[in-house]
């Protein structure tokens, strides 16, 4: 009974596996036994913005203990909403901060470029170099042109953003985006500095106590047309003619 189920079901040995195996269908690369996941990450403060505020975005890359030979990040924004500052005026177009000094941008005019809602920075090693790549590596200035909420993205599709290794294949890498709430714009200066321009101390005036004006009296020269003041005058005048008759009288007796 044994041999006939040997017979009908035959053993079969397991394969021992090791890194380079392959299946029959044809041939892969072989990879590096890594766990790591790539990633290309915006970092940001999420700060509050306004009309007219400009504010940093940085583009992190992380390829773990992979080595890349070249990177192309690629960024899409709504240009309604929010504008690139240029970073090199001397360049056609418009650029952002490369922050990388490894992997390096060849031709800024076509490898560093800001246009109509998509940035695509393009960076690559010397030839037969690659590198394992980390940290951040573009810095994105934007400035907010218009009220509203509105995105900031890792653009994956054709001609998108891509991680590649020395052998040209391309390594598989996690995204993420960023939602940027701009708010309206406050009119005026929210911060108004304090006026600093030094004023002269005024003395305090002291109230004065206003001059009543006093009716000047002129006295009435005139003679009076009452009888006693008129007799006054008759009495005044016979006493000094009788004191000049006795004075005459007196000196005549003299002689």
């Amino acid at each position: 009974m044994a041999g006939l189920i040997d017979f009908l079901i035959p053993k079969v040995e397991a394969q021992a596996s090791d890194a380079i195996s392959q299946p029959t269908f044809g041939e892969i690369t072989a990879g590096t036994g890594s766990t790591t996941t790539s990633s290309v990450l915006l970092n940001w403060d999420n700060p509050t913005v306004r009309v007219g505020d400009k504010f940093k975005v940085r583009v992190e890359v992380k390829t773990g203990d992979l080595k890349v030979s070249e990177y192309k990040v690629v960024i899409t924004y709504n240009k309604d909403f929010l504008s690139v500052v240029d970073k090199d005026p001397a360049s056609p177009g418009t650029q952002v901060t490369i922050m990388d000094t490894l992997l390096t941008v060849e031709d800024p005019s076509t490898d560093n470029i800001a246009a109509d809602g998509r940035i695509s920075v393009t960076a690559s090693a010397a030839s037969g170099i690659d590198y394992q790549v980390n940290k951040e590596v573009v810095e994105i200035e934007f400035q907010a042109q218009k009220q509203g909420q509105t995105k900031v993205q890792v653009a994956t599709a054709v001609d998108g953003t891509r991680l590649t290794r020395l052998n040209g294949q391309p390594i598989a890498f996690n995204v993420n985006e960023v939602t940027v709430n701009v708010a309206q714009a406050v009119a005026g200066n929210p911060n108004p500095q304090p006026d600093t321009t030094p004023t002269t101390p005024t003395t305090p005036t002291t109230p004065t106590t206003p001059v009543v004006e006093t009716p000047t009296v002129i006295p009435n020269t005139a003679i009076s047309d009452n009888p006693s003041f008129m007799l006054s005058i008759a009495l005044g005048v016979g006493f000094i003619f009788t004191g000049f008759s006795l004075m005459w009288g007196k000196i005549k007796r003299q002689k």
